[in-house]
């Protein structure tokens, strides 16, 4: 049911049948082909030997558009991976959510056992496929000209369609702020789109009210993180070249802009200058069940470049365009701070401190606001603890702390 054919069922597992109900399917009598549904394709059903199934609607779905990347492969190239979508009755309800259970987990291992074939590329590569910059187009730009009022720093939040609440909270906090020391600053949240037009349409509606979404027509999923990234980057490459410093960061950080700004005017570097929590001995993961796990075929090699932490790092304009323009010649890699820093090495861009003590902090902090006044990054703050944080910084701005 994970799109598996009865060969690679019986390499995998050895037992002749799968339990579906009170009923054994034989391995033989496995599909070679798992229905799919896509948005803009339509529903499709499987019916063989007397067990019907169907793709339900509610489940989330992963369209084969979006498997394709429009154009990073062929159509017609053969997955050996299709994200759980059939629902199979003729049996109980009870024997019904076991058998989903089951499949759903077996269906995770295939994910993460053959994570590059959910994004699209297929398994027997000699070597990890390039990056496609031109993935999607622009649907959603934000309302601004950097030619006429170019802003000193400009921060890209990574956000996904169901983070409302962190978006509003970031726009009545450290997004809100457009004047630091007479230095103006922007921030813009990178979005893709989903299959449910409901979310897309609230989407447009936001973006109407607010002129802030920079969004690309490729499926918002963890795993095109480095699509979101990049499609920032683009962004300032191609709208706002005039900006001084870029931000990226996540939904779930506390960003001291003013700090930010303050130690940025310090440095007084405008050119191959990159920041943020430096990370210079990393390795990969190679255990399935991890978040970051990436396989050798992802990245072959036993450590990573030196990188910065996709929580939250800065880097001058010149950077973005430098950036957006080796990509191509970089392995695509679903870690985005990693594949930054692929980019970075192919560039010669050594990272740098920002400060000579610690200012980036991609774990959470305990607050308290004396020490978030001297602090640029903080992570997983709640919108609602980011709403009185940011009230108690500001309350202490003006005064010295001890």
């Amino acid at each position: 049911m994970c799109g598996l054919s009865p060969i690679l069922m019986k390499f995998l597992f050895g037992s002749p049948t799968c339990p579906v109900g009170k009923r054994y399917l034989s391995i033989s009598h496995a599909p070679n082909f798992l229905s799919w549904s896509s948005a803009l394709r339509g529903t499709y059903h499987f019916n063989r030997r007397g067990f019907e199934c169907l793709s339900p609607t509610s489940a989330t779905i992963m369209a084969q558009d979006f498997l394709h990347f429009k154009g990073l492969v062929s159509w017609g190239t053969n997955f050996p991976l299709v994200f759980f979508q059939m629902a199979c009755w003729r049996f109980k309800a009870m024997y019904a959510v076991v058998s989903i259970l089951a499949v759903s987990g077996l269906c995770f291992i295939m994910i993460k056992l053959t994570s590059m074939e959910i994004l699209g590329f297929p398994k027997n590569y000699a070597t990890p496929p390039l990056f496609k910059r031109d993935i999607g187009s622009f649907i959603q730009l934000p309302e601004i000209d950097c030619r006429e009022s170019p802003p000193f720093l400009v921060v890209l939040v990574t956000s996904s369609h169901n983070q409302m609440k962190a978006r509003s909270a970031i726009r009545d906090t450290w997004g809100r702020v457009r004047m630091v020391k007479g230095k103006q600053i922007r921030t813009f949240f990178l979005l893709g789109i989903t299959a449910n037009p409901k979310d897309d349409s609230l989407i447009l509606q936001e973006s109407e009210i607010y002129r802030d979404i920079i969004q690309k027509d490729f499926i918002d999923v963890y795993y095109n993180l480095t699509l979101k990234t990049m499609m920032g980057i683009e962004w300032v490459h191609s709208f706002c070249p005039q900006s001084d410093f870029v931000m990226k960061t996540d939904s779930d950080m506390f960003v001291n802009v003013y700090y930010l700004t303050e130690l940025l005017l310090k440095k007084n570097r405008s050119t191959r200058f990159f920041t943020g929590f430096l990370k210079m001995n990393e390795f990969p993961i190679r255990k399935i069940f991890n978040k970051w796990y990436v396989s050798t075929s992802e990245y072959p090699g036993t450590k990573y470049p030196p990188f910065c932490s996709g929580t939250g790092y800065v880097f001058s304009s010149d950077v973005a365009s430098l950036v957006y323009n080796v990509s191509e010649r970089i392995p695509f890699l679903k870690l985005e701070d990693v594949f930054v820093g692929l980019c970075l090495m192919e560039l010669k861009i050594e990272l740098e401190e920002l400060h000579w003590e610690q200012t980036f902090f991609p774990n959470r902090l305990s607050f308290s606001p004396c020490r978030f006044k001297k602090i640029v990054t903080s992570h997983f703050v709640k919108p609602h603890e980011l709403l009185m944080f940011w009230k108690a910084l500001e309350g202490v701005l003006n005064q010295e702390c001890h």
